[in-house]
Order: structure tokens, then sequence, then C-alpha cells
């Protein structure tokens, strides 16, 4: 029996690591209000007026009516691939030509600023829906995906940067990596002294309509982000470990 338990408490353990590769979750579980104000500092204004990126209901409301960029920074990484995945639900259209509103950035500032994964939106001409695309770097037309969506959609998306081939692919309520996908092939080059990616950017601009972002992830396994990762199970592995250890000790003072 204490071999069992103790085999138990060590494969319990070993398990917990398993979603160490999910840098962030950011479930938005703020009072209403400014997002910086709110979230205490954890997400910062990055350019536009101060104050106005809001949350609402647990959500992040954006709009081309607004100007302010958040960010929120992570521990900067430069090598594998880093992935990010948001839910969002549109109320209001983008524009035909449109414009992006989440990407990762360098943390540099100034001219040397590179924002890499940049998610782009736009309208359909013809049918009034929304189209998803990729703009890998800067000056790049973006790559869009062929599935349309209208308004009130509730999407699922993945944005992933590749550092091996400096590349990044979009996927649309994908269920795994195999899912259907859009690649921008352009080549992102870093422009300033910073070789690493450490911050994740929420962006308003005119032309992408009004939307809410909700339930976003950042981490490096696509699984970290196709779907929102259940704190529970972490919770109940944690759980059932401490209990497991608890049993051992009680066994051993009994003894």
């Amino acid at each position: 029996m204490k071999k069992s338990l103790l085999v138990l408490a060590v494969f319990a353990w070993a398990v917990l690591p398993a979603s160490a590769a999910v840098i962030f979750q950011e479930s938005f579980p703020y009072a209403d209000g400014s997002l910086i104000t709110v979230s205490s500092g954890t997400w910062a204004t990055s350019s536009g007026t101060v104050g106005q990126m809001d949350v609402a209901g647990g959500k992040v409301n954006l709009t081309s009516t607004e100007s302010e960029d958040t960010n929120r920074d992570f521990t900067a990484t430069g090598s594998g691939t880093l992935f990010f995945g948001l839910t969002t639900v549109f109320s209001a259209l983008p524009t035909a030509t449109g414009s992006y509103f989440a990407h990762f950035w360098d943390k540099e500032t100034g001219a040397n600023t590179d924002f890499f994964g940049r998610l782009t939106v736009r309208q359909t001409p013809s049918t009034s829906q929304l189209l998803f695309g990729i703009a890998n770097d800067t000056g790049n037309t973006a790559v869009y995906s062929a599935t349309e969506f209208a308004l009130g959609s509730t999407i699922r998306i993945v944005v992933g940067f590749d550092f091996s081939t400096m590349t990044s692919t979009l996927w649309i309520n994908p269920v795994d990596v195999s899912s259907p996908s859009v690649v921008d092939p352009v080549v992102a080059v870093f422009t300033g002294a910073a070789t690493t990616l450490g911050g994740l950017s929420l962006r308003q601009a005119t032309g992408i309509g009004t939307f809410t972002v909700d339930d976003l992830v950042v981490g490096t396994t696509f699984g970290d982000v196709v779907a929102i990762p259940e704190p529970s199970t972490s919770a109940l592995l944690s759980g059932a470990a401490g209990m497991i250890l608890w049993t051992l000790r009680r066994r051993r003072t009994v003894a």
C-alpha cells in the first residue's frame, strides 16, 4: 500500500508541470472600468489615449472609435514557438480595409519597436461579414482566411509565431494544430537590439469595428491556447498529490 501511494504521489506531481507552458491566462475577472486601472497595473498603456480601453462584464471592449493600445508583458523568449489564443464577438463591422488588433511585441520602444503576429480583421464588401488575417511584420499585407463570420458569432482565434522560420500562422475555431490555417510567409526581422518577444498587445484603431475579447491565453504550445485551460484540473491533481503525501506522513506517524 505504501509503495502504491508513493507511486501515485510521484505521478501526480509529475503531471502538474505539463501545464507550465502556459505563460499567462487572462479571463479579465476585474470590476468594470478602465483596463489599466482595474487590472492594478497588469495591463499598461502602450499608446493612444490613456484609460479608454475598458472592461465590462468580464470582457475587454475594443472599438475603432478609441485609440488606446494596451499590453501585458511576460518573460521574454526568442526560441521555439509562441502562441496566443483569444475569444471574440463582434457587434459592429470593421471597414473593407480593416486593421490589426492583437500582436506580440519585443518590448522595445520608439523606431525599433517590432510587432509580430499581427491579428487582422476586415469586412467582406460583398457579404458584409468578417474575415480574419495574419500579418507577420511591419508593412506587409495580411494573408486572410477564406472563412467568413457574421456579427454576433463567438470565434476562437489562435496565432503562432515560429522563431525558427520567423513566420506567423493563424487558426480560426481550430480543433487541433492540424486544423485549417493560413501562414504569412513574409520573414519577420528584428529592427533593434531585441531578438526576443516579451509582450502581448491589444490595439484599438480606425477600421477594426467594435467587439469584445475574452479568455486570452499566451503559451509555448498550441495545446496551451486552443481552448481555455481548466485550472480545476491542476487544482485537482495538486489536491490529490497533497492528500497522498499527507496520508504517507500520517502512516509513518502512526507506525
